[in-house]
């Protein structure tokens, strides 16, 4: 094998991994040179242009500049003179010699959460430019009317950039002054999709982190749930013994609740096969439903706090204490939220809306307020996210999504349709809570864009 020639950058690494890192850079820098042949007669200079333009990535997470602008147009004062408002962020992350462009679908100096599609990068005089758009221009969609673009604020941003492990980039953005000041995210919804959600990163509440698991514990034919958690810098588990499942309990509903500690922390790692576990000199079954990431707030000798992070329970946050019956465990609304707003975050309304019309042949039930969603699914998507419902004749289920922090974007229930000429609002009701429409949550099913 022939020795590797050394540089002042390091051993220069095999041909094939050296075609392997241009590559990679090459997804964010046009490549200035014909890869293949370059490594085979240019190895060394290559090795020294990959070290560059790493440095030129490290540039990523430093201070860049930004630019937000608005804009607008409006249709004839005579019918209806709205003005038609779209709002710009110009990111100049140095990369390809242009800006990468985000079309919001709100304004962040007054929303905390809007929808963000990236558009590709243009010219870095967008950073300063103000003007008049022509119709059917790049940022003009209008057939006749002629726009203008305005900058709100702009300056500079403390940009860093990363991917989960599923390939979803992860934009963080630390604004000094101005009235996005502060941290707010770009987050792809998968990867490879033009949509992100960008939202101000609330302060959390300061607790101490660690891991949980979840579990379904049989005796025979009699089960109960185990909710356990081990901290950091702790050497034995926490536990919840839960006569009531997570999964299906609604918010501030109490389950019973042995709480206990264990020095067994073996139970931790039962996270993807059921096991066989002697407790008490009795076989008993243990299956998994959930693991994840747990940060407790506050923990004493009648009160925990906590939020649980996983796949199945996710972003839950839930409150245990002591009774005189003993310990009780609820999913809970965390600290400040607005209760019966009709937020889907928090919950339903505690009496659900009913709308109707005379001239109308239906009537509609409100389980959520529909501001709170940034759209609804089509009809024919329900059955993907209710795939167990049996739909009755005259009814219309409307499944609408709403954006949460750091997640892909939620589903609910958001509004049930009935005939008038099968359905009366008793019955209407009866059948929602039956079937637990108001507490269902679900996430968007989202398709591969092609």
């Amino acid at each position: 094998m022939p020795k590797r020639e050394s540089t002042p950058g390091g051993d220069i690494p095999s041909k094939q991994e050296l075609i392997r890192l241009v590559k990679q850079l090459g997804e964010k820098y046009v490549i200035p040179f014909p890869v293949e042949w370059t490594v085979e007669n240019w190895p060394e200079q290559v090795w020294k242009w990959i070290q560059y333009m790493k440095g030129e990535l490290e540039l990523e997470s430093k201070t860049i500049k930004y630019t937000l602008s608005m804009h607008s147009y409006r249709g004839p004062i005579h019918i209806r003179g709205m003005w038609i408002r779209t709002w710009y962020l110009f990111l100049d992350d140095k990369g390809k010699g242009k800006v990468r462009v985000f079309r919001l679908e709100g304004f962040p100096l007054v929303e905390d959460n809007v929808l963000a599609f990236y558009e590709g990068r243009e010219s870095r005089k967008y950073l300063d430019w103000e003007g008049k758009t022509k119709p059917r221009s790049r940022f003009n969609p209008n057939k006749q009317l002629v726009g203008e673009m305005k900058i709100v604020t702009k300056g500079t941003v403390e940009y860093s950039v990363e991917h989960t492990d599923k390939g979803e980039e992860v934009i963080t953005l630390r604004f000094k002054t101005g009235g996005m000041k502060g941290e707010w995210r770009l987050e792809q919804e998968e990867k490879g999709s033009d949509a992100y959600a960008l939202y101000r990163v609330l302060p959390e509440l300061q607790g101490k982190t660690g891991r949980f698991v979840y579990h379904r514990h049989c005796i025979g034919t009699r089960c109960h749930y185990d909710l356990r958690y081990m901290l950091e810098g702790e050497d034995y588990v926490k536990e919840f013994n839960l006569y009531g499942d997570l999964r299906e309990v609604g918010l501030e509903e109490p389950i019973p609740a042995v709480y206990k500690h264990c020095y067994d922390p073996s139970w931790m790692d039962i996270t993807e096969q059921p096991e066989k576990r002697k407790v008490g000199g009795l076989w008993t079954l243990v299956e998994p439903i959930d693991s994840g990431s747990i940060t407790v707030y506050n923990e004493d000798i009648d009160f925990i706090n906590f939020t649980l992070r996983g796949n199945v329970l996710k972003d839950v946050y839930c409150v245990a204490k002591k009774t005189e019956q003993g310990w009780v465990l609820f999913k809970s609304r965390l600290p400040g939220m607005e209760l019966d707003s009709g937020d889907p975050a928090v919950g339903p309304y505690s009496k659900f809306p009913i709308e109707e019309k005379s001239t109308w042949d239906h009537f509609i039930v409100r389980l959520y307020d529909l501001r709170y969603f940034t759209r609804c699914e089509p009809s024919s998507k329900v059955k993907e996210y209710l795939p167990d419902l049996e739909i009755p004749e005259g009814v219309t289920v409307g499944v609408c999504l709403y954006p949460r922090l750091g997640r892909i974007h939620g589903a609910r229930v958001a509004y049930v349709i009935f005939k008038k000429d099968k359905w009366d609002y008793d019955k209407a009701e009866q059948w929602i809570r039956k079937h637990n429409l108001h507490n269902w949550q679900g996430e968007q099913i989202r398709e591969k864009r092609t």
